[in-house]
């Protein structure tokens, strides 16, 4: 028999389910348990995961990992332990690894196919991820479904007679969401979700510990958490005293630190007090997607409590209070989501082969629970905003398609970047930005333009998915995605109508050597950081005995500071024998945007002064090139103003200062209009 494994990777802990025989099973770990907790040891030579782990980290073991579930997908989380780099994607991959290993000795088979549960507010990265540790962790089909969808199909596959609309609240032991779902006899429909990331059972523990060190400061004057080793051993002690609080009405905990001893009684009342805000926090995304949905409390035929941290008092006398009903029954709080997955995996594994083992089937229908969206300028053209493609809440798969056009040249690579957002913010700054996407290969077009379409979709696991071609000739693009690490500066710089391209030509004679160069490095990064590369192509050469190109005009950011960081390595003689102005004429030609020649020098180029070069220069400005020079060292100013477009784009300034004047041209460069020469050192 072929199975689909249902995984549920929690915070704290992480199960699995199978349909067999038509009926949901739970499998046991290999340690004959129900559920795997989520903690990794690493030991020298190998990697321990679940119960022996969480045992050695209550022994008191410093090389452990556990509550890494929020931060997966995150490019910043790294955990090193024995020599070795860990993501979050990695420490996953063991879980379900250990997971698929253990189900399979239960079964007594091998299983190729898995769907893994993810909370429905995990953004792109974050399921990227979890796909990817359930791939590399041998399943050959991974499919993905949100906590509280799967939970609601555990539920819905019942006999639930009529139609219901139920609101299901997911709290778990790192993450919560919450989810309204509309079930009949046919379908099992997601109408909305919210969640909260940063919010789950752990939250709970933490203030049982604070609670305690507080106590403990007024009776001792001693501040536990001074002392991390003390206070990780208290936090995993509140977890076991927040589940005895889920079953007593008081509990007493005693204290021992260094001879100092404390008792002290925790009653449920407390409890509750010092959590309360925790608790508002997850009713008032409940009252959300109530309010939003254009739903009443009234409409609300029942609520379906997901995960551990549902077991406390509080949540269900919250539940009660505010809908005036009593909690639906009739599915494992902790197994209901692996149960779900189980099932779901059952339906899209088997629809078309006539070979369903369940008793009955019912649609699922998801939706997406982020807009996608891209960065683009609003219709008054004076700021960036995320412009939304997909809306929140449309139901998956989902596609939408737009149309650019794109000018292009014969001389040079022809391409399109777009910055992908998810977040319902029509700021930028309020969404998650998934990457800046490159679409490669455009052909250049004689009328000047070409036309690309693009396609964003969202897949079924909630994925997000773009291509593009190109319309003339039905070209496929080649699509490079690179993630976003440093902030889109640009966003803040002013938009202006005009395209733009620079030349930064740099003074790589000898005298140039050492702190000069150093100091000419930082200031062109830091001219290229302060420009708007979403408008403009920069282009980089050195001059001295020779004239040499460090990089052609693009927009990509990287390439260019990489690029900066080359000139050390450029030989162009020892000299000033030569100068950009030819150089440049001739690469600014047939470019129909507003031109700059950027340069900085260190002292006058031998030979300037013939009729010749002075003629170079006139010409530059004739053709709408505006040169603005910068000049230290041995420069003088009226050399400086010679070649300068007017007398305020030339100056001479320190070494020193040479940064800011870089930073002062970029940003008055991104403020140029069409027809207005610009005047930088007025």
């Amino acid at each position: 028999m072929e199975y689909t494994l249902g995984i549920d990777v929690g915070t704290s802990f992480s199960s699995m389910a199978v349909i067999e025989k038509g009926l949901p099973r739970i499998l046991r770990n290999s340690e004959g348990k129900r559920s795997t907790p989520s903690v990794i040891y690493f030991d020298k030579d190998r990697i321990i995961v679940g119960d022996e782990a969480l045992e050695l980290w209550i022994l008191g073991e410093d090389k452990i990992s556990s509550y890494f579930k929020r931060n997966i997908g995150n490019d910043y989380f790294k955990l090193t332990q024995n020599g070795r780099n860990y993501t979050a994607e990695d420490l996953t991959y063991n879980i379900i690894k250990k997971l698929k290993r253990d189900g399979e000795d239960e079964l007594g088979t091998v299983i190729h196919k898995a769907v893994i549960t993810v909370p429905a507010y995990f953004n792109n990265h974050q399921r990227e991820a979890t796909l990817n540790s359930g791939i590399r962790a041998g399943f050959q089909d991974v499919k993905i479904v949100n906590e509280p969808t799967a939970a609601a199909i555990a539920y819905g596959m019942k006999n639930v007679s009529g139609n219901k609309t139920v609101v299901v609240y997911d709290l778990g032991g790192g993450t919560f969401d919450v989810t309204l779902v509309k079930i009949d006899s046919k379908n099992i429909e997601v109408i909305t979700s919210e969640g909260d990331h940063e919010l789950g059972g752990k939250e709970w523990d933490d203030r049982l510990a604070l609670y305690l060190v507080h106590k403990f400061n007024e009776d001792y004057g001693i501040w536990l958490l001074d002392n991390m080793d003390t206070y990780k051993n208290l936090l995993i002690k509140c977890e076991k005293y927040k589940k005895e609080l889920s079953i007593r009405n008081k509990i007493v905990v005693n204290l021992n630190y260094f001879g100092h001893r404390g008792r002290y009684e925790i009653t449920s009342e407390i409890f509750k007090e010092i959590s309360k805000d925790l608790l508002e926090r997850t009713m008032t995304l409940t009252k959300k997607i109530i309010l939003e949905s254009n739903y009443n409390i009234e409409d609300i035929d029942g609520i379906l409590l997901v995960g551990g941290s549902c077991k406390m008092p509080m949540i269900k006398e919250a539940i009660r209070n505010h809908f005036k009903k009593e909690p639906l029954t009739g599915v494992n709080l902790e197994e209901a989501v692996a149960t779900g997955a189980a099932i779901y995996g059952e339906l899209i594994n088997n629809k078309d082969k006539n070979r369903l083992t369940l008793p009955k089937s019912k649609k699922v229908v998801d939706v997406i629970t982020h807009s996608l969206g891209m960065i683009a300028r609003d219709e008054d053209n004076k700021e960036y905003k995320n412009s939304i493609i997909i809306h929140k809440n449309t139901k998956i798969p989902a596609i939408e398609k737009r149309m650019y056009a794109i000018e292009t040249y014969e001389d040079r690579e022809n391409y399109m970047e777009v910055y992908m957002m998810q977040g319902e913010s029509i700021n930028p700054e309020f969404c998650t930005v998934l990457g800046k996407y490159s679409f490669h290969g455009i052909e250049a077009m004689g009328s000047g333009s070409a036309l690309v379409e693009i396609t964003y979709s969202y897949d079924e696991n909630s994925i997000v998915s773009v291509s593009a071609k190109q319309i003339e000739n039905d070209k496929e693009l080649q699509l490079k995605i690179e993630r976003v690490e440093e902030e889109l500066q640009f966003l803040n710089n002013p938009i202006s109508e005009e395209n733009k391209t620079i030349m930064i030509a740099m003074d790589l004679s000898g005298s140039m050597c050492g702190e000069p160069l150093e100091m000419a490095e930082k200031a062109a990064i830091k001219f290229i950081e302060d420009s708007n590369l979403s408008n403009t192509e920069i282009g980089i050469v050195a001059f001295g005995d020779k004239v040499k190109v460090v990089q052609s005009f693009i927009k990509d950011k990287a390439l260019l500071v990489k690029a900066v960081r080359k000139l050390k390595t450029i030989d162009v003689g020892v000299g000033t024998s030569n100068q950009p102005l030819s150089y440049a004429l001739k690469e600014f030609n047939g470019i129909n945007t507003l031109k700059y020649l950027v340069v900085l020098t260190d002292g006058q180029w031998y030979g300037f002064n013939n009729r010749n070069s002075l003629k170079l220069a006139k010409q530059c400005h004739d053709e709408n090139i505006e040169i603005i020079a910068l000049g230290f060292g041995e420069a003088e100013e009226s050399f400086l103003k010679a070649i300068a477009s007017c007398d305020e784009n030339a100056l001479y300034t320190s070494l020193n200062n040479i940064s800011g004047c870089f930073s002062r041209i970029a940003k008055e460069i991104s403020k140029a209009k069409k027809g207005k020469h610009i005047k930088i050192f007025k």
